[in-house]
């Protein structure tokens, strides 16, 4: 299923953290449009320290992500490097 930029954000926004990459936890850092920094399409960043200190990370632009695709909870970004990275969401569980 293909996703608009804006659905994708509202399904990043709602979420808790996610699962991305090589099995990597993050909490995603959103920023909207109406950021003051001078990198304005830059939606996206997530980072992890593994238990050596090495830093992975990613940053997702909007101009690459203007349709997006979503299978059952996971999306298909494209980052800063043009590489597509499944982005799996993981939201909050009512009991």
């Amino acid at each position: 299923m293909k996703l608009t930029f804006q659905q994708a954000f509202k399904a990043l926004t709602d979420c808790s953290a996610v699962i991305w990459s090589d099995g990597f936890l993050s909490y995603p850092a959103l920023r909207d449009e109406d950021t003051d920094d001078a990198d304005k399409d830059m939606f996206l960043s997530l980072a992890i320290m593994d238990d050596e200190g090495q830093v992975f990370d990613a940053l997702f632009y909007r101009g690459d992500n203007l349709s997006v695709e979503a299978e059952g909870s996971s999306l298909f970004l494209f980052d800063s490097e043009r590489e597509q990275v499944q982005v799996t969401l993981l939201a909050p569980v009512k009991l």
